[in-house]
């Protein structure tokens, strides 16, 4: 890693936001709701995941930014794998045993009597 970019890169990130605190603040807000609603998608609300819940989950992800039309990529997803494929892998990626991002746990305020819920492990 280039430790010198990165340093100029974080130098002018913060002198950025503090004469932009307003557009910071909405950022991390919208950030924040995000990660909320991620949160809501239960085992049992990916198994019966509609195709346009579908769109709701993927469609505001950074990586769809770049897809001007994203409901025809998406649809075209749907096309390709179905629906049952795409909520079992679903299921797979947020629950699965070999999950390594996410867990089981209340390390974002969940309860851990609920093993259905999930948090980003740091």
């Amino acid at each position: 890693m280039n430790e010198k970019l990165y340093s100029t890169a974080l130098s002018n990130y913060k002198k950025w936001a503090d004469s932009n605190k307003t557009e910071v603040e909405l950022d991390f807000n919208d950030r924040h709701a995000m990660c909320k609603d991620m949160q809501s998608y239960t085992k049992e609300r990916l198994q019966n995941l509609s195709k346009e819940d579908f769109f709701n989950l993927i469609a505001p992800l950074w990586a769809m930014r770049m897809w001007g039309n994203k409901k025809y990529y998406l649809d075209n997803v749907i096309e390709s794998n179905g629906m049952v494929l795409i909520r079992e892998q679903l299921v797979n990626l947020f629950y699965g045993k070999a999950s390594s991002g996410l867990c089981h746990s209340s390390r974002l305020g969940r309860d851990n009597e609920h093993e259905d819920t999930l948090a980003y492990r740091r």
